[in-house]
């Protein structure tokens, strides 16, 4: 599960196409995890930085 930072939610698939780093002719993501989009835990409701894996804030 990801967490998508513009939308403040939990990421679907829609919400790819309208990002920055998805590359529409390769329909993929180009390096937006870490920067638009996180890990996302739905117990603790946290996202992880996929450097230091550490909780970040949400807001």
């Amino acid at each position: 599960m990801l967490w998508n930072k513009e939308k403040k939610d939990v990421q679907q698939m829609i919400d790819c196409i309208s990002c920055p780093y998805f590359d529409k002719k390769k329909k993929k993501c180009m390096g937006g995890i870490g920067k638009n989009c996180f890990e996302y835990d739905p117990k603790t409701k946290t996202a992880i930085d996929p450097k230091t894996k550490l909780p970040i804030r949400l807001d």
